[in-house]
């Protein structure tokens, strides 16, 4: 029984290291390129509505960031608006619970 039990615990536990070892080094982080906002909407089918109305911005969708807070990231021109403008008019939208500016966290090396 223990040689059986050794015969399959040695070989899973090398797979599995190797899986470690080999993810240890990849981005998983999804970069979005160019400037972001993060936006709470009332409801969740009102972010092609809230693209439309700020199509003068190139508001694009990027990801959902809380399924259940209604939360997205937005790319937008910035040669056509600045953030801090961007989110005060986001703010005053009735589609819109909350927007902010996203900021990148970098995080240190020790």
């Amino acid at each position: 029984m223990i040689k059986l039990t050794k015969k399959l615990i040695v070989p899973f536990l090398i797979v599995l290291i190797a899986l470690c070892t080999g993810c240890k080094g990849h981005d998983v982080s999804n970069k979005v390129e160019g400037r972001t906002v993060l936006v709470q909407l009332y409801s969740d089918s009102t972010r092609g509505k809230l693209e439309n109305q700020f199509a003068q911005y190139a508001l694009k969708e990027q990801k959902k960031v809380s399924r259940p807070m209604n939360i997205y990231l937005f790319t937008f021109d910035t040669a056509k608006v600045s953030d801090t403008t961007l989110v005060r008019l986001l703010k005053e939208s009735s589609l819109v619970k909350e927007a902010q500016t996203n900021k990148e966290v970098i995080i240190r090396e020790k």
